[in-house]
């Protein structure tokens, strides 16, 4: 712990002391304690406004009752989730921005007031059992000088009494309360017998009056909802935790409401808490409303920043505020500039860019990426920024600039549809039309693209497709596309995707060009299921390839299928989406075999970037100088540069690096790089490697497990199944069988054919013993044909003499 954030936290945890939230304790006191526990302490940076609203930092300290996850020792993980009270998440926001579209599409030139309270120290309002304070115990030790002028170490220990930061019940516990005082908060704003001139609120003087925008501001024009609200309702509250909010109609005939959409959120929280008894309190006590943000929130007025969103009640925009927006592009570009990234800071930056996801939802299929980043930086510590990862926050950066500048809240309510979509694919093609419009297409796949895509991937292309040929005719300033299918997964995938990068290429392609054309158009796109029974129309779209365009027409028309249009119309795609459907049977994912090789040509990407070389194949390079570079690139590999936590690698990987960007370049037709004209390796080669050999240290093989683990495992088998399974391991022990060879194991593309019944023989002396004759036990020798193997070797008959041994024996055991 620096000076500094001692004294911060030192500061913060004697006002804890100060208030009576938390009782010092001694370190006999804390080993004596039943069952106490002691958790380290966190320090969160954060921002808070001052009296006249400006942005200042803040420090808040936390407990980190999640230490020791990986063990499964936190006491987060301890915690009963069948009595905690059911939370939500995510939906205040979103109520919120529903009740000021609804009120503007009913009062389209009415302004739309709105205001903000906060509860002061909120979680430091409730109590905790003593049992649950034992475990809720930090302590520290500061460097003090004594009365002789000695420096000595003072124990520091707090018991915190109060519902602690870090608690995952915390936030359900607490809304206990703070739902309380919403709801009560909304009842009062509907009210008409409260009169607030009557009867204020006690921090009426602290509410400044309200404040509007100039008359010739243009009001922002909403568009026709999914979601209704009563056509009287003219005001509302909403919270979150600790935050509330109020949006209310201001026009002459609703000015008593607006009177008490100035106080109600006070005047509840006044009713709910106890009074502050000021100097009569035995402790310091804070207020419960927090008297300092509603100087600077609490006015009535047409923008208000809530829950880390700035709302435009006049223009109907909703934006991430600048100080917000500003921080994270910096924390991007201060990430770029880095070769690695940490996974504190990956997390960070995960969670950001997912919050901007709320108004921008098509920018969350550019996530795949970072959250590899993520994952990688989980296991490794550290992971290292690869290209396309780069390129993804680049882009993100935009998407912030776009979050900032504003969008309309039409793009965020859930909205009536303008277009609906009908998608359908088959085997053989996929499908689609405008239900409105009855504009129809239809595509064959080709046979490198009937092998390439899966059929929930050909749904998802389908889908895709249908949005680029229906929302370029929709004439809506803000579009919005119904998309119905009946594949689960591609309707799924349209509203959200995480699909990795490596293993699933074609369908991150699919999301991120959904996500490019959304975006394109300003527009909003909802997926719902249409059971295959009234999806007719599309599936016949789909497959029926050997009628021509007027002659599906007619058979669907005499048909009368369900969800037909009226006039349908069927053209053919433009040039542009079908080689875009071509160009993705390119992206199939490497076989799983060829994944080290992968890695090292991206290694070798990235390499050739930083040398500012920009050739891949060096085709303008003399053979001495593609030589000095796959030694130089061999030398950056064993040095770990390339590596997530920068550490050395052995000379043997090393060397696999460059055989591998040698063998992909010799795939290309290209001569290999690393051999000379006589067609042998290159001796600079050669000597980089033997003198890498020679600081290595030895390689630290394996140990086998010796044969009294086999016996113990035959012997453990008490029922068939397991009989069988410890048969089929002691077996495959005498001829060193790898996990593929003698199970089938759970993989797409397995290269190697386990072991069948036919390829062992069992032999007495030259004489092969057939499989239903007895004899075959007492035979002298069983022979195992490994028809391929991950050496390139096919039918390799390997033979194993029997033994004495009653439970090893190869014989006995096949």
């Amino acid at each position: 712990m620096t000076a500094d954030v001692a004294s911060t936290v030192e500061k913060e945890m004697r006002d804890e002391a100060a208030r009576g939230y938390a009782i010092p304790i001694t370190k006999d006191c804390l080993l004596k304690l039943k069952g106490a526990e002691l958790y380290p302490l966190g320090l969160a940076h954060q921002f808070t406004i001052n009296e006249k609203g400006e942005q200042i930092p803040k420090r808040r300290v936390t407990h980190d009752l999640s230490n020791r996850k990986q063990f499964g020792l936190s006491i987060n993980q301890r915690i009963d989730e069948d009595r905690i009270p059911e939370t939500r998440y995510g939906h205040a926001m979103s109520r919120f921005v529903h009740l000021i579209h609804h009120i503007r599409y009913h009062h389209p030139d009415g302004r739309i007031l709105m205001c903000k309270s906060d509860i002061e120290k909120a979680y430091r309002r409730l109590h905790t059992a003593p049992r649950i304070a034992a475990k809720c115990i930090s302590a520290w030790e500061t460097n003090e000088l004594d009365d002789s002028g000695s420096m000595v170490k003072k124990f520091i220990g707090l018991l915190l009494t109060r519902l602690p930061f870090g608690s995952s019940p915390a936030p359900a516990e607490f809304s206990i309360c703070s739902e309380t005082v919403f709801d009560l908060a909304g009842d009062l704003l509907l009210c008409p017998k409260w009169d607030p001139s009557t009867l204020p609120s006690p921090y009426i003087d602290r509410i400044p009056p309200p404040g509007r925008l100039p008359d010739e501001t243009p009001f922002g024009r909403a568009l026709p909802a999914d979601v209704h609200l009563p056509s009287f309702q003219k005001g509302g509250v909403e919270g979150y935790i600790d935050d509330g909010a109020i949006a209310v109609l201001d026009s002459p005939s609703n000015s008593r409401m607006v009177d008490r959409a100035r106080q109600a959120l006070p005047m509840a929280t006044h009713l709910v808490f106890r009074p502050v008894a000021e100097d009569d309190e035995p402790l310091p006590r804070p207020d419960p409303q927090s008297i300092r943000k509603l100087a600077a929130e609490g006015q009535l007025r047409e923008s208000l920043v809530f829950l880390g969103w700035e709302i435009n009640s006049r223009s109907l925009s909703i934006a991430l505020p600048q100080e917000k927006a500003s921080a994270w592009i910096a924390s991007i570009e201060d990430a770029l500039s880095r070769p690695t990234i940490s996974w504190d800071d990956a997390k960070t930056l995960v969670g950001r860019l997912n919050h901007v996801g709320y108004i921008i939802p098509s920018a969350r299929h550019f996530l795949n990426r970072i959250r590899r980043l993520e994952y990688v930086a989980n296991k490794h510590g550290r992971a290292m920024f690869t290209i396309d990862a780069r390129r993804d926050l680049a882009l993100w950066i935009l998407f912030l600039r776009r979050a900032r500048a504003g969008l309309s809240m039409n793009l965020v309510v859930f909205r009536l549809p303008t277009t609906v979509g009908i998608t359908d694919a088959s085997e053989y093609g996929i499908g689609g039309y405008c239900l409105y419009s009855g504009r129809a297409w239809r595509y064959e796949f080709t046979k490198v693209e009937r092998k390439a895509f899966s059929l929930n991937l050909k749904e998802f292309i389908g889908s895709v497709v249908n949005s680029k040929m229906l929302l370029p005719h929709d004439q809506c300033q803000y579009p919005c596309l119904l998309s119905l299918g009946d594949s689960s997964s591609a309707t799924g995938w349209l509203h959200s995707s995480n699909f990795d990068p490596d293993l699933h290429p074609m369908h991150a392609e699919v999301a991120r060009e959904h996500a490019r054309v959304t975006m394109h158009h300003d527009a909003c796109d909802y997926s719902q299921h249409l059971p295959g029974l009234h999806n007719v129309v599309a599936d016949s779209l789909s497959r029926d390839f050997h009628l021509s365009h007027s002659k599906l027409t007619a058979m669907l028309y005499a048909a009368q299928p369900p969800y037909l249009p009226p006039q349908l119309s069927i053209v053919p795609l433009p040039p542009t989406i079908t080689s875009w459907i071509g160009s993705l049977a390119q992206n199939k994912p490497k076989r799983k075999t060829h994944d080290k090789h992968s890695r090292s040509w991206r290694i070798w990407l990235e390499f050739l970037q930083r040398c500012q070389v920009s050739d891949p194949y060096l085709d303008e390079l003399e053979a001495p100088q593609k030589v000095q570079l796959l030694g130089a690139f061999m030398h950056a590999v064993r040095c770990g540069t390339f590596n997530p936590q920068s550490k050395r690698v052995s000379g043997a990987t090393a060397r696999t690096a460059v055989n591998h960007v040698a063998s992909a370049i010799v795939a290309s037709g290209r001569p290999d790089p690393t051999r000379n004209a006589a067609g042998k390796t290159d001796v600079r080669i050669l000597r980089q490697s033997k003198a890498y050999r020679e600081v290595d240290p030895p390689t630290r093989h394996q140990k086998a497990l010796p044969p009294e683990v086999y016996r113990v495992i035959l012997d453990s088998a008490a029922s068939p199944r397991p009989a069988a399974r410890a048969t089929l391991l002691a077996g495959a022990l005498f001829f060193g069988c790898r996990s593929c060879e003698y199970p089938r194991v759970p993989r797409k593309e397995q290269k190697t054919r386990p072991l069948r019944a036919c390829d062992f023989d069992f032999r007495s002396g030259a004489r092969i013993i057939p499989h239903d004759n007895p004899a075959i036990f007492h035979a002298d020798t069983v022979v195992a044909k490994f028809a391929s193997q991950k050496s390139g070797v096919y039918e390799d008959e390997i033979p194993m003499d029997k033994t004495t041994d009653p439970a090893l024996n190869p014989v006995a055991l096949w």
